[in-house]
């Protein structure tokens, strides 16, 4: 009926075969997450302004597209998409109060960046194209992980060669940490396909965990190594047949372990400070032996596969075996705990190897078996700091940077919290906690019922659950490319759960307000976009010296983000390095009245100052960042 409030559409059990998959568009939906994630991996892991408009714009028209046809909406859907929608907008509203407009609109644009992906997702994949989600999102971090790989198995040609000061594996994301997670994401759904798919993605996912593996340990990321156990502990925990998922990682972890194994003992790959010459001969000889092992790991599981369908185990050696294997994990227990210590022995050692200061080493072996923070902790404890001055709305959204600047107690520059949860506790108080925990911990509620028609559930669990806990301990959410990664898994999670009996569409008269919706925000990331390309080209034309085409590309960036300091900052250095000093002045006091509380243009006023402005401007940009002594030298 027209004037119904819901619309009745049979659905049926999402299958394995292509030509189901076919049916549904499932191709289409691999390849639009595919490229989702690997081109906003290919531009610095989606980390600056301008990826965030091209990102946005693009999957908001996706989203407008399906608001035409027919959606299938579940109830976890509504509860999903209100979360999100709940968390932008407790975002934005953080404007009114928000000790930095701009950096508060920067965080609605990257925001909507999730928005889009999540609208866009839930409306377009059906319960039978979340399996070619999947693979979509395997995909994109095979293709990452293949070319960060390349860059350290072929320096001579690919990427940039620096084993000076960190030479740890980080192209195209352009951070070790970010790179690292999107490997986890990549081995734990390539452990799925291999168990459960067809002969050719089995084949070729088995082969891919061995780059992914590799990739994973040139990037030296502690972070993600945890979070691999966590996801493989999550996935066989949520598994509908964890025996067979644990016998599929058993046999494919030797050809990993050799992969691991052999590139260990490479001093030219794994240490700081080697020559591009010895870097390039064992990257080469690594590459030929990687490859076999690439080679044998899918020929192995081919094997496997033959094996299973030949012959047939008895109930009674399967429950032999999962004891066998039972005993193999008490006895490394046992074995770890005789020569460590018990459980609070371990934890007590582990808590002050964290808090401790770990000076790095030319052996980035050596880095894998350290627990230190790296300041993580002093990052936390700032966070809890604003939150405990802000407990009822959080200092407004972007505010750590701030914040830090003026309360850190060493000496490191940082602009996020280095923990998803406590910045939003900081930023966005309670309330926005909660919209992140519900948004987060809705896909979880439809895993019961997706592991009955999504065969790899248990492993899109794995890697869902392994990004989460992964933000416990970085700055994934400013990193779109590793975010919307473990959003499509929670998509595939909600779409695989939907109900196989009839499932609620919205009545077509509903479909014209959020055409309006995604329309505005179609227009405001339009805008962002547009202002945020005409800021980063001022910063470069600044850069190449075309000062007078830097200033007019910073003026034209003020029509289209009025509100914003940034471009009052880039005219300002475009006038500076031109020796326009006076103009210079002008234009840093314009974007200090839109964000006084940026130290930073407080310090470029005083470097184009003189007299008493100069020592002003001086003291203000030492009280915003107390620590810095060259500041405080000049302020005095």
């Amino acid at each position: 009926m027209a004037d119904a409030t819901t619309i009745a559409v049979p659905t049926r059990a999402a299958g394995g075969s292509l030509a189901r998959v076919l049916t549904y568009g499932g191709v289409a939906i691999g390849v639009a997450a595919c490229l989702s994630i690997g081109g906003v991996a290919f531009a610095n892991g989606g980390y600056f302004p301008v990826s965030w408009g091209w990102s946005s714009v693009a999957l908001l028209a996706l989203a407008a597209l399906a608001l035409g046809i027919t959606v299938e909406l579940d109830r976890l859907d509504r509860i999903f998409l209100c979360a999100l929608a709940g968390l932008a907008a407790w975002i934005a509203l953080s404007l009114l109060w928000t000790s930095s407009v701009s950096r508060t609109v920067f965080e609605v644009e990257r925001v909507l960046v999730y928005v889009a992906a999540g609208v866009a997702g839930i409306l377009l994949v059906r319960r039978a194209a979340a399996v070619s989600l999947v693979v979509g999102i395997w995909g994109a971090a095979l293709v990452v992980s293949t070319y960060a790989l390349l860059t350290r198995l072929f320096p001579d040609h690919l990427g940039n060669f620096e084993a000076i000061r960190v030479y740890r594996l980080s192209d195209p994301v352009g951070y070790w940490n970010g790179l690292g997670i999107l490997a986890v994401v990549g081995v734990l759904l390539a452990l799925g396909l291999a168990a459960r798919s067809g002969p050719l993605v089995r084949c070729l996912a088995a082969g891919s965990t061995v780059v992914f593996m590799l990739t994973l340990y040139f990037t030296y990321s502690r972070g993600g190594w945890a979070a691999l156990f966590a996801g493989l502990v999550a996935a066989v925990a949520a598994d509908r047949r964890p025996l067979q998922l644990i016998t599929v990682g058993l046999v494919l972890l030797p050809w990993t372990a050799a992969a691991i194994g052999i590139a260990s003992t490479s001093p030219a790959l794994t240490h700081q400070t080697t020559d591009l010459a010895g870097a390039s001969r064992d990257g080469h000889g690594l590459a030929a032996i990687a490859i076999g092992l690439v080679v044998g790991a899918s020929l192995t599981i081919l094997a496997f596969d033959w094996l299973a369908a030949a012959v047939t185990v008895p109930h009674g050696l399967r429950r032999v075996y999962a004891g066998t294997l039972l005993f193999v994990l008490a006895a490394v227990l046992i074995a770890v705990f005789g020569r460590y210590g018990f459980p609070p022995t371990l934890a007590r050692k582990a808590y002050d190897s964290f808090i401790a200061t770990r000076t790095e080493g030319g052996d980035l072996n050596s880095r894998l078996f350290s627990l230190s923070s790296n300041g993580r902790s002093e990052n936390w404890h700032t966070a809890w700091q604003e939150a405990s001055e802000h407990p009822v709305l959080g200092g407004g959204a972007g505010t750590y940077a701030a914040f830090w600047a003026q309360h850190r107690r060493i000496d490191s520059t940082v602009h996020d919290a280095h923990n998803l949860y406590l910045e939003t506790l900081a930023e966005l108080g309670p309330i926005g906690l909660l919209l992140l925990t519900l948004l987060f911990a809705t896909p979880l509620a439809a895993l019961r019922r997706a592991r009955r028609s999504l065969p790899v559930a248990g492993a899109v669990c794995g890697a869902y659950l392994a990004v989460l806990l992964h933000a416990a301990v970085d700055w994934d959410w400013e990193l779109p490319a590793v975010m919307l990664s473990a959003l499509f898994c929670g998509i595939a999670l909600l779409a695989a759960g939907r109900r196989e009996r009839d499932v609620a569409v919205p009545r077509l008269r509903l479909r014209l307000p959020a055409l309006v919706g995604v329309a505005g925000l179609f227009g405001f990331a339009l805008l962002g976009l547009l202002g945020n390309s005409a800021v980063s080209a001022s910063s470069k034309s600044t850069d190449a010296g075309r000062y007078a085409l830097a200033a007019s590309q910073a003026r034209h960036a003020m029509s289209f983000e009025p509100w914003s300091a940034e471009p009052w900052r880039r005219l300002g250095e475009a006038q500076a390095v031109s020796g326009d000093f006076a103009n210079a002045r002008v234009s840093f006091r314009k974007a200090i009245a839109k964000d006084g509380g940026d130290w930073t243009l407080w310090y470029d006023l005083a470097v184009v100052s003189s007299g008493a402005e100069r020592k002003h401007a001086a003291r203000e940009a030492a009280r915003l960042n107390p620590f810095d002594g060259q500041l405080r030298s000049q302020s005095g």
